[in-house]
């Protein structure tokens, strides 16, 4: 698999202004990908507004390599929770790694919990939680490696993945 020569750069912007997204594919090859894609239009276009947009851009060409979408929902009765409203991957890094071999994936939703707890002035870190479809087995796998648990949704739906209260920033060893 490829790698990145150096490692990336997340910045936060304004989704209505990041060219980048005007253009965005995750590969629209499956039903999750082109949801994804068409919501990072709607946020192109500013059709929601989300607390926080993170995009992960490789240093060395200013490609958008990946982003997250980080907002307060509340979760079940916890009135002041992290949602993760989106995550991706460009089409283009898809496979790509890390300099140190990583997950793409894993890096952007680890810069994503690093701006939860700044949000939330933490420790300890807020409960965090998001929405994945069944299917979408590369996200389940990014969030089961930091410590999400899974709560089973409908079969034709999505499942939550869901993060207690209190949970520090240290990612769970993979393969």
């Amino acid at each position: 698999m490829p790698a990145l020569a150096t490692p990336p750069r997340v910045r936060s912007v304004d989704p209505t202004a990041y060219t980048p997204f005007s253009t965005f594919s995750c590969g629209g090859s499956t039903d999750h990908e082109d949801e994804v894609d068409l919501l990072v239009g709607w946020l192109h276009a500013g059709k929601f507004d989300p607390a926080v947009v993170r995009v992960t851009e490789d240093p060395e060409t200013d490609g958008l390599v990946g982003f997250c979408v980080v907002e307060r929902r509340p979760f079940r009765t916890d009135p002041d929770t992290a949602y993760i409203a989106l995550i991706g991957v460009s089409a283009d890094w898809r496979g790509t790694r890390l300099p140190d071999g990583g997950r793409l994936g894993a890096f952007i939703l680890g810069d994503a919990l690093n701006q939860i707890k700044a949000l939330w002035h933490g420790p300890p870190m807020p409960t965090t939680w998001a929405r994945v479809a069944r299917d979408n087995s590369a996200s389940h796998r990014i969030f089961a490696d930091w410590g999400y648990e899974l709560i089973p949704g409908p079969p034709d739906g999505y499942d939550t993945r869901y993060r207690p209260t209190g949970i520090g920033l240290t990612q769970s060893p993979g393969p």
